[in-house]
């Protein structure tokens, strides 16, 4: 892929993105609501990659306090790549994470990242979370896909996608999202 066209992808990709300003703006709407009740935000990535950005969150300037990551080592890219990759498909593996972290409740919010919404593990989390009866939030290169009870915010057609756009467009929807619901917060 030639620089001109990887340049030509990042600025169609830019537009797409733009084009979910409302689900951006719903879902901050939601995350400020939660922050307002002092209730927690629960960050989970239901694959090694996005596992890994959740760490990212907590080094943004202007963030918020309530926000808890599910940093699970069983996705965790240090213990291994192949391994972390063999753990996301493994049945029963979302609720038995998510209940290790027994500081989730009912009123709290599920921030679900997923770049591929087809997996096992997404679709447990999701529907463990609707269980627990948590807002959730999705954002995921969803295409196609529906995914029933969420706010999503879809990244676009994942597979056209160089990894480094589909990263950068993760980390511009998070700063969105959890800038807007900051400010929100401090909104008379």
């Amino acid at each position: 892929m030639g620089m001109e066209h990887y340049w030509s992808q990042a600025a169609d990709y830019l537009s797409f993105l733009m084009q979910n300003q409302k689900e951006i703006q719903r879902a901050a709407a939601l995350l400020t609501k939660i922050t307002e009740q002092n209730r927690l935000i629960h960050i989970f990535g239901a694959q090694p990659f996005t596992s890994s950005l959740i760490a990212t969150v907590f080094f943004r300037g202007g963030g918020l306090a309530n926000l808890n990551p599910i940093m699970d080592p069983s996705l965790d890219i240090a213990h291994g790549a192949w391994r972390s990759s063999l753990c996301r498909d493994l049945k029963g593996l979302a609720p038995c994470v998510l209940d290790y972290y027994e500081n989730i409740q009912p009123g709290d919010a599920m921030l679900l990242l997923s770049e591929d919404p087809s997996s096992r593990l997404f679709r447990e989390a999701v529907e463990h979370s609707l269980a627990k009866q948590l807002p959730v939030i999705v954002v995921a290169p969803l295409s196609q896909t529906t995914v029933e009870g969420c706010l999503c915010i879809d990244l676009g057609a994942a597979p056209s996608l160089s990894d480094g756009l589909l990263a950068a467009g993760f980390s511009m929807v998070l700063d969105l999202l959890l800038q807007q619901a900051a400010e929100g917060c401090k909104a008379p």
